[in-house]
């Protein structure tokens, strides 16, 4: 039991670090301008002003947070934000945002300071006609059932129910026609196991026309059927993102692709049974980021345009791989994939990362990408890639920031001691590249470093004393079999 405590602890910690790539269009038309009425005279409507007061009187609040819930001005109190013209009230943002809400809920972690909300969520929000940004995410209801009534707040476009220990999606929910944003991850934690908290229909999905971003990670989809079927008939969708969601059916051909702009797909940690890579991916040539990472998916790549991370691919990259000129992330590391690398590669020109690491890829790299100026992560190890690459490769690489390669009989990089690159590296990996004798005086450039791998790479200097110098930093270092 401890053991799984601690991995959702870290899943949690990194889904909250490393937050998918959400483009800008979608944030802007998700979220709402909150405008600062505690700056600007605003007169609170008073009938809204009991509203609210009636829904702080349901909840539970140990650390007092809505202190400020007094008086008249409604439009002053925390988290409250009215129409500067109307003084309606149009967003309520109780959010907890400290994280300690979520450390109390685990019990056996260190005591923190928990600003969490609780008790009932009161029918009194029906008052509010006007709220467009509902945000309760972060607090603590305690497998309080989700009220039903939230579906008729009509006008919402935002609502944010993540990791605030609710139970169930009410149909009703598919009543919110003007829905742009909803975020529901991890949001029955720590009462996600139980049955009730399990979503078993997704039909109330298609109703919502405007939905352009929705986040399901570790909401129970195991038997919720025609998950996909439901999210194509919303052809506005940006971001889709159900990481985690025990859905075990991943249906292979999909006879209209209606997700037009779809960019963002992350199905990550689910595990498909006896499931290949779907054709209809060929179909979303809208996608930028797409994440099928520890999914149990196997089968051929070349029916598809990509691959990704921890599965059992294989075979080889298609020359349509270049049709996916919008794409950001490429990454097909740890898959038996041998093939070599289509020239078509270069049609990708604004990749951000390329990860072919750990497979058995072979022939010789395209030179054309080094001329993807906008790449920061750039990973090759473990292949039987051929040729020989110079300093002069790197000269267009000015945002790198992940630098990783090894090299072999077939395959090698010569560097000189006074190259000055024209990056500044977090990581770096260098196995068996024939680095030494002498130390690398070029890494005295990298100022920003954090993990440093020059394994097997002949070195037979003393550490340089600017290598000390880091060590405050670092966070790996492996100077092995030197």
């Amino acid at each position: 039991m401890a053991y799984w405590k601690v991995l959702v602890t870290l899943l949690v910690f990194i889904l909250q670090s490393f937050p998918i790539l959400v483009p800008v269009e979608a944030t802007k038309t998700a979220s709402l301008p909150l405008a600062n009425t505690t700056e600007v005279k605003v007169r609170c409507v008073k009938r809204e002003r009991k509203a609210l007061l009636r829904f702080k009187q349901s909840l539970t609040d140990p650390s007092d947070r809505l202190a400020s819930w007094i008086g008249k001005e409604c439009c002053t109190w925390e988290g409250v934000y009215c129409d500067i013209q109307t003084g309606n009230v149009i967003s309520l943002d109780l959010n907890d945002r400290s994280d300690n809400c979520y450390g109390k809920k685990w019990g056996d972690l260190i005591p923190r300071n928990s600003k969490c909300l609780g008790g009932k969520i009161s029918p009194a929000l029906l008052d509010l006609q006007h709220l467009e940004y509902l945000d309760l995410g972060g607090n603590d209801f305690q497998g309080l059932v989700t009220p039903n009534f939230l579906g008729s707040l009509e006008k919402l476009q935002y609502l944010n129910l993540s990791l605030s220990s609710l139970v169930g999606i009410p149909p009703s929910f598919g009543n919110l026609s003007n829905l742009r944003y909803l975020d529901l991850n991890l949001y029955s934690f720590p009462y996600h196991t139980a049955e009730n908290s399990w979503v078993k229909d997704l039909n109330w999905v298609s109703s919502l026309s405007s939905l352009k971003y929705v986040d399901l990670s570790f909401v129970d989809l195991s038997v919720a059927a025609n998950w996909l079927e439901a999210f194509n008939k919303l052809p506005s969708l940006v971001t889709l993102i159900l990481a985690n969601s025990s859905l075990h059916y991943l249906p292979y051909s999909f006879p209209n692709w209606n997700m037009t702009n779809l960019s963002h797909l992350d199905l990550s940690g689910n595990n498909f049974v006896d499931s290949v890579l779907p054709k209809w991916l060929s179909n979303a040539t809208t996608l930028e980021t797409l994440d099928i990472g520890i999914t149990n998916i196997e089968g051929p790549i070349s029916n598809v345009e990509w691959g990704l991370c921890d599965n059992q691919l294989t075979g080889q990259l298609p020359n349509s791989l270049g049709h996916l000129k919008k794409l950001r992330i490429f990454a097909i590391c740890f898959n038996p994939i041998s093939s070599t690398i289509p020239t078509t590669i270069e049609h990708l020109s604004g990749l951000e990362v390329l990860d072919l690491g750990h497979n058995q890829l072979k022939g010789a790299l395209p030179e054309s990408i080094f001329n993807f100026s906008e790449l920061t992560e750039l990973r090759l190890t473990t292949n039987a890639l051929e040729g020989n690459l110079s300093q002069n490769h790197f000269a267009r690489l000015h945002q790198l920031k992940k630098l990783s390669l090894s090299c072999g009989k077939s395959f090698a990089v010569n560097l000189t001691n006074n190259w000055v690159p024209p990056f500044s590296l977090i990581e770096v990996e260098l196995r068996s590249c024939s680095l030494g004798p002498n130390f690398p005086t070029w890494f005295e450039t990298q100022k920003q470093l954090q993990v440093v791998i020059l394994s097997s790479d002949s070195i037979s200097d003393p550490i340089p004393p600017w290598l000390w110098n880091l060590c405050s930093q670092l966070q790996y270092l492996d100077l092995s079999d030197n």
